[in-house]
C-alpha cells in the first residue's frame, strides 16, 4: 500500500507541477499581451 500511495504522490506532483507552469505561462502571456495591446 506505501508503494502505491508513494506512486500517486508523484502522480500529484507532477500534475501539480504541471498545473502550475501552466498557469504562470498563461499569467505572464496575458500580462504580455496587456503591455503590447
Amino acid at each position: 500500500s506505501l508503494s502505491g500511495s508513494s506512486v500517486v504522490e508523484k502522480n500529484l506532483d507532477r500534475l501539480t507541477l504541471f498545473v502550475s507552469s501552466v498557469w504562470v505561462i498563461s499569467i505572464v502571456g496575458i500580462g504580455l499581451l496587456i503591455k503590447i495591446g
